[in-house]
């Protein structure tokens, strides 16, 4: 071996890792790549506001939807309203009741003109449009639907007409039309549903021979 090549030899052998490495990424390049990374994760959070705000933006669109069916609907009267959602819909008294907030009682005296407060009216009439949105989702018995538990982890059984009590309805709208699953949905509108293994509601039999719900014993 010649003197040059030992000496190339002690060069090579004094260099460590980092050395061999260190012409590949440059002060600059470096500088480089944490720009991209910062640009990246800024992008990420302008992605993440913006699809908020699209989410935020079509539920008021949906809400304002469903408002301004049930200012035509609210023109009928009760009995009217009454029959749309039990004849035509197929809801028992019991549901009606329920989704109103009101007893069964007051139900059936409304059906036989007696009078609703103008809010029970409305509530009524935007229960009709609801439904009807839903219908146009591709829920082809709405009424129903409201009532079928949600596919959730084994033990769970939450129903949709829980959120609609609770005031979830576009939340509702969502599942139903499949743009957001309703796990997603439940811990974001109702989270402590997974503190209880079983519906706050059961289905049964009514005096009238149709399904309805009601508070199950406790």
């Amino acid at each position: 071996m010649t003197p040059t090549m030992r000496r190339r030899n002690r060069v090579r052998e004094a260099q460590t890792a980092p050395d061999l490495v260190k012409p590949y990424f440059s002060d600059e390049t470096t500088a480089t790549e944490s720009t991209l990374l910062s640009d990246v994760g800024l992008l990420r959070t302008q992605a993440s506001t913006l699809s908020s705000e699209i989410e935020d933006t079509h539920h008021a669109m949906q809400g304002i939807d469903i408002r301004q069916r049930a200012s035509v609907k609210v023109r009928k009267g009760v009995p009217t309203l009454l029959e749309e959602l039990t004849e035509d819909r197929g809801m028992s008294w019991s549901d009606v009741a329920r989704l109103v907030g009101v007893s069964v009682s007051a139900v059936r005296k409304w059906r036989t003109g007696g009078q609703a407060s103008p809010e029970k009216r409305k509530e009524l009439a935007e229960l009709a449009a609801f439904l009807d949105v839903l219908e146009e989702s591709s829920v082809e018995d709405p009424a129903r639907w409201l009532e079928v538990p949600f596919y959730l982890p084994a033990g769970y059984t939450v129903r949709p007409v829980e959120l609609y009590i609770r005031g979830h309805r576009t939340e509702l709208l969502d599942v139903a039309c499949g743009r957001r699953d309703a796990e997603d949905v439940l811990d974001a509108a109702y989270p402590s549903w997974r503190e209880t293994r079983r519906s706050s509601l059961e289905v049964f039999t009514a005096a009238d021979g149709l399904p309805a719900l009601r508070a199950r014993d406790s």
